[in-house]
């Protein structure tokens, strides 16, 4: 399966440089004339990032990486470049600041030339400094500051937690890239590196309004110089999927290059997003990631995917910092649980939201459904009553009504629901459930022909697929009160066609059939019964009795025998068997 909706063929907006230990000349020259040919071939503006290992490697894949740039923006005037090498502090002041201004040196020049030009630098350096465990905490923060007066932002990244002094880094100035796990070697860096790039991507969608929060990432191709291959994006980097060799790079960054089978974005996305989390408390930008995970999760749930709605609401709510916040997105968690089937989380996350919410009347109605969902009916009813108390404007009253009066339903109270469905008649609010459940009221009062005009109205308006078998269930049980019993069975015919599983509908038209002497088909209507049940004593006697008038005396007594094996008391088994076994002389 491949990823849906990935961008039409359009130049790449960057690309990963993973270039190992760069240490052999020759094989360093072939790589950068590589990257020399195919930095045209991005977007007119593009992040270049340089990931090598090792400290000496890094800092010589950097000034190489920059050299190139330089040499490719001097010849493409209209082209600007990001470029952000991955770089280790050595604990070693002297020497880093050493590197850091010789660094400062290689954009100098196009700082200049934005100067002259009252323009932005088409050459901005963007280090990742790799703090080192050795490394002091404070240190690091001297060094961002001393690079972002050399008009570098740098971006500080840590494997696991951040020191407590990582506050020092909360200003607005310097990113924060943490990786909690698995963030040793190239591939951790990745990993925070495309967490980093894919939650910006979703938080640019969000702050844009109306963009599909789940499309595919404006991805970042890696190529790969120590391995000899290119990774389509990211993720099959860190994965270890080889996608092409290094002479397909140029397809892969024009975007003509096919996503490989299997990439799923939508997983990625979540992923990535969740990852950011710590880089995102580190960088005091926590209120992003609560708008972010909220989002997300609305945009999972209207996917369908409820599971990773309700894992970024959970994460949006415990990110919250006012009681608003958090009500809506426990609101938003409560809601994803309940289409998950899982009534009981759901209600805790509602009662939750409750106790926060400027609007309690919402989440009464929320929580009424998660109980009634649970068949709780006493205490739904109760909640949903609490709900229609309310002020709130918030509150659906309608469907609260008509939620209302289908716990009357169930609790047997049909004069109570029926006063409810009646107002929403009232409100023109008709519709075929409506109908059924008036028609549910009457039948259960014992007002069959009342109860049939109900149904037929809810049959006209069309039911949905879901309430068609339960509406042509309810007619045809009606005409068998009334002893209408050819009629009964043309419905219920229709509503074991529509839904085969029933075992009511089986029985039902198996018994109209019985009294329509229609054996045959009685039979066929038992047997599958018997199979949806085969614990119902009283098919499996009613199976017996129209085999019984078949003349199928063996099988009729079996029939019989089964039923009175799973009900002893069974009368009407038990006088049917002793007849069958007396023979004639005993019918």
């Amino acid at each position: 399966m491949k990823c849906a909706g990935l961008p039409g063929p359009r130049p790449c907006a960057g690309v990963v440089l993973v270039l190992g230990g760069w240490v052999a000349e020759r094989a360093r020259a072939e790589f950068l004339r590589r990257v020399a040919a195919l930095l045209p071939r991005l977007n007119w503006l593009a992040d270049v990032y340089v990931l090598a290992e090792g400290e000496a490697a890094q800092q010589a894949a950097a000034f190489d990486v920059l050299r190139a740039a330089s040499e490719h923006l001097a010849r493409h005037k209209l082209a600007a470049l990001r470029v952000h090498p991955v770089l280790t502090m050595s604990g070693a002041p002297a020497a880093d600041l050493a590197v850091w201004e010789r660094l400062a040196a290689c954009a100098a020049p196009f700082q200049h030339e934005a100067y002259e030009h009252c323009a932005e630098p088409r050459l901005l350096l963007l280090p990742i400094i790799e703090v080192a465990p050795r490394a002091s905490p404070l240190a690091a923060a001297s060094t961002a500051r001393f690079l972002r007066e050399r008009l570098m932002r740098p971006t500080l990244y840590f494997e696991g937690n951040p020191p407590p002094a990582a506050a020092a880094f909360q200003d607005g100035e310097s990113d924060v890239l943490v990786a909690r796990e698995g963030g040793a070697g190239l591939r951790g860096v990745a990993r925070a590196l495309r967490a980093g790039h894919v939650f910006a991507g979703v938080l640019r969608r969000v702050e844009e309004g109306g963009a599909d929060l789940l499309a595919p990432c404006d991805r970042l191709p890696v190529l790969d110089e120590g391995e000899g291959c290119c990774h389509f994006c990211l993720a099959r980097f860190e994965s270890g999927a080889e996608d092409s060799g290094l002479d397909a790079a140029a397809a892969l960054l024009e975007g003509r290059a096919a996503a490989p089978e299997g990439l799923d974005c939508r997983a990625c996305v979540h992923a990535a997003c969740a990852d950011a989390e710590a880089s995102l408390a580190a960088s005091g930008r926590l209120d992003e990631a609560r708008q972010v995970f909220l989002r997300l999760g609305v945009a999972c749930s209207r996917a369908g995917d409820h599971a990773r709605g309700a894992e970024n609401a959970r994460r949006a709510a415990a990110l919250a910092a006012s009681d608003e916040g958090r009500a809506a997105a426990l609101l938003h968690q409560g809601l994803c649980l309940l289409s998950l089937g899982r009534p009981a989380a759901a209600e805790e996350a509602f009662a939750q939201g409750a106790r926060v919410s400027p609007d309690p009347g919402l989440f009464a109605f929320h929580r009424g459904r998660a109980c009634f969902a649970r068949q709780e009916d006493r205490a739904a009813a109760g909640l949903f009553e609490e709900a229609l108390r309310s002020p709130s404007r918030e509150v659906p009253e309608g469907d609260v009504l008509y939620e209302l009066a289908l716990c009357r339903v169930r609790l047997e109270e049909f004069a109570a629901a029926r006063n409810l469905l009646e107002r929403l008649l009232a409100a023109g609010r008709a519709s075929a459930p409506v109908f059924l459940y008036l028609g549910v009221c009457d039948r259960g009062e014992g007002r069959s022909a009342a109860a049939l005009t109900r149904f037929r109205q809810a049959l006209a308006l069309g039911p949905e697929r879901a309430d068609l078998a339960r509406v042509r269930f309810f007619i045809g049980a009606c005409l068998k009160d009334l002893e209408r019993y050819d009629e009964a069975a043309a419905e219920l015919e229709q509503a074991a066609a529509a839904d085969p599983d029933d075992l009511a509908a089986h029985n039902l038209l198996g018994f109209c059939y019985y009294k329509t002497k229609r054996h045959a088909e009685a039979v066929a209507c038992f047997r599958r019964a018997v199979a949806l049940d085969p614990t119902s004593a009283i098919d499996h006697a009613n199976l017996g009795a129209n085999l019984r008038e078949l003349g199928r005396t063996a099988e009729a007594i079996a029939a019989f025998e089964a039923a009175l094996a799973l009900d002893p008391d069974s009368a009407f088994a038990r006088a049917a068997l002793a007849k069958l076994r007396a023979g004639p002389a005993g019918c």
